[in-house]
């Protein structure tokens, strides 16, 4: 027997993860300096997607080493003893706390989006909608699966719409308005999702969306009586979704003080804040051009 041992975390890992700390501090002296701005939305946005990217892959990787090597725990387990145990402990945990390093920058870029995403609105329909919209609700309208259980504070387990399975393995971070599954690696985000689900096409998905949570928007090609557009209204407004929400919100609320709980607790609250808006039969209008020359300036 001997350990498996794959070059998952090597130090080219780290000098990234450096890479996207400084990037993270140049966004901070400007968040204090000069001002952040749509632009300055649009890159960190591309960059909490690539810190996703690279989270998940670091997850499923240390995920991977540890399920192949755990036996090295048992306490029956002699072969080569003490010191390979305490190899794979070292080796178990430098890569946990990797893991950790990378949520903790993520964390961060994300809370300067939230700052941003306050003051100043996405400049395109696309961007608007994904964060107007709520991943875990379109999720939740197409489950076929009879209890939905909390997998993280405010992540919840479906089964997976892009491949057959019998057990749950497709997570959806409500705070990320993100998703993805852990059987196929599918990963997804509002607009992907309903155009991959419901078949339709880019222009087809903005307007169901848009129907859906009450946003006005020029040349909708999806009408206001759409069966759609009624069905994944009615699934947002029922009584079992806004308790799925309240499960996790409670949940998240019982972690300690954090960066990522702050985060959490604000994205329930923008969705009770959108069911509420969608309840009065309040519409919402997108203006390109509001906030374009609008920056973000935070005093020390």
């Amino acid at each position: 027997m001997y350990m498996e041992n794959r070059s998952y975390f090597k130090i080219s890992k780290y000098d990234e993860l450096e890479y996207y700390d400084r990037l993270l501090n140049q966004y901070l002296n400007n968040l204090y300096g000069v001002g952040l701005d749509r632009e300055d939305y649009k890159d960190i946005s591309k960059i909490v997607r690539e810190l996703d990217k690279i989270r998940s892959s670091a997850y499923w990787n240390w995920f991977d080493y540890v399920r192949h090597n755990k036996y090295l725990l048992d306490k029956d387990y002699v072969v080569f003893g003490k010191d390979l145990k305490e190899e794979y402990i070292k080796i178990r945990d430098s890569r946990k706390e990797y893991l950790d390093e990378v949520e903790s920058v993520r964390g961060h870029f994300e809370k300067i989006l939230e700052l941003i995403r306050k003051s100043i609105k996405p400049d395109n329909i696309e961007d608007y909608l994904q964060e107007e919209c709520s991943i875990t609700h379109l999720v939740f309208t197409n489950n076929t699966y009879p209890k939905i259980k909390l997998y993280s504070n405010d992540g919840f387990m479906f089964l997976c719409h892009f491949h057959n399975e019998r057990t749950p393995s497709m997570g959806v971070v409500n705070s990320r308005n993100y998703g993805m599954c852990y059987g196929c690696g599918h990963s997804f985000r509002c607009v992907d999702y309903i155009e991959k689900v419901e078949g339709l096409s880019h222009r087809g998905t903005v307007s169901l969306l848009a129907r859906v949570y009450m946003v006005d928007i020029k040349d909708s090609v999806i009408g206001e009586d759409s069966e759609l557009v009624q069905r994944y209204r009615s699934s947002l407004l029922s009584d079992e979704f806004r308790e799925l929400l309240e499960r996790g919100y409670e949940r998240t609320s019982k972690r300690e003080d954090s960066v990522t709980k702050s985060l959490a607790l604000a994205k329930f609250e923008r969705d009770f804040a959108t069911i509420d808006r969608i309840r009065r039969g309040e519409c919402v209008e997108f203006d390109e051009e509001k906030d374009k020359e609008k920056k973000l300036l935070l005093q020390i």
